[in-house]
């Protein structure tokens, strides 16, 4: 089953069409998904598809919706339960939970799976957090009858949820979205339509990673600067855009993990309100 992140709880899950599509269709989607973005750092702003690559691609995204699972399952029935297991044996202990990419799919997740009453986590910040920005939203835009499967619990955190983003990110910008709109079911899958980035993948397939938590009321946001001259928010959501800082790295990824500076990690303290 895939692992979603924008279906309410008990929502049939569907098989993704990664796995039940046409593979040539599939493979020239990424194909011209990767040409798209090389295009984007060329000189002459031009790169024609290449089959291989987008077969490479294809292999290379059926490992997505496994370690997507697989970071939603170790933190709700992992780290959330030690977590409370230390409110216990440790009452006074301040939990500080930071994650990147899908690690911030899984700090994430580990509120899900935190004991009822227990206050320990004092702040969460996402770095190019791989999941859906619409996972914490209690109602989907483009469907008000559903949410995102961790809708409120950006509560139980005494602190804020903080989210850092960047545009410059094409691992989430592109290719996240790509892989998540093949998550749908065949029928919504338009793949005799030609990629272009820009209009096809819509709103819904975004990545927190890439534009912020979206769809929460009272959202703090905030540019860099901005953020480090504090103070922050002391709960609920704050969106950062660091892409004056993470903005470096080459196709397909992009800046997906240019996130080692000084001043991301004066977020995590100014989130934890440490010192």
């Amino acid at each position: 089953m895939f692992a979603a992140d924008t279906l309410a709880e008990g929502v049939p899950q569907n098989e993704p069409v990664l796995f039940t599509g046409d593979p040539a269709t599939l493979c020239d989607e990424f194909a011209q998904a990767l040409a798209s973005l090389r295009a984007e750092g060329a000189p002459e702003g031009f790169s024609l598809p290449n089959p291989w690559d987008g077969a490479k691609e294809l292999l290379r995204q059926a490992t997505y919706y496994a370690m997507k699972r697989r970071a939603g399952t170790v933190g709700e029935r992992g780290l959330g339960r030690v977590v409370g297991q230390l409110a216990t044996t440790a009452p006074d202990l301040r939990v500080h939970l930071v994650g990147h990419s899908f690690g911030g799919r899984l700090v994430s997740f580990a509120l899900r799976g935190l004991p009822e009453g227990v206050r320990t986590v004092k702040s969460v910040t996402l770095l190019q957090g791989a999941f859906s920005h619409y996972a914490f939203a209690a109602r989907l835009p483009q469907d008000s009858r559903t949410g995102g499967v961790l809708q409120g619990q950006q509560n139980r955190i005494d602190g804020p949820l903080v989210c850092c983003y960047s545009h410059f990110d094409q691992a989430l910008g592109t290719l996240y979205q790509l892989a998540s709109r093949m998550a749908n079911e065949a029928d919504a899958f338009a793949g005799t339509e030609e990629f272009a980035p820009c209009q096809m993948l819509g709103p819904e397939w975004g990545a927190l990673g890439h534009d912020g938590v979206q769809a929460v009321p009272d959202t703090q946001l905030l540019d860099l600067a901005t953020a480090l001259r504090g103070p922050l928010a002391t709960s609920g959501c704050v969106n950062i855009d660091v892409s004056g800082v993470v903005n470096r790295g080459g196709p397909p990824t992009g800046a997906h993990s240019d996130i080692v500076h000084p001043e991301l990690a004066r977020v995590v303290v100014a989130a934890g309100r440490i010192g």
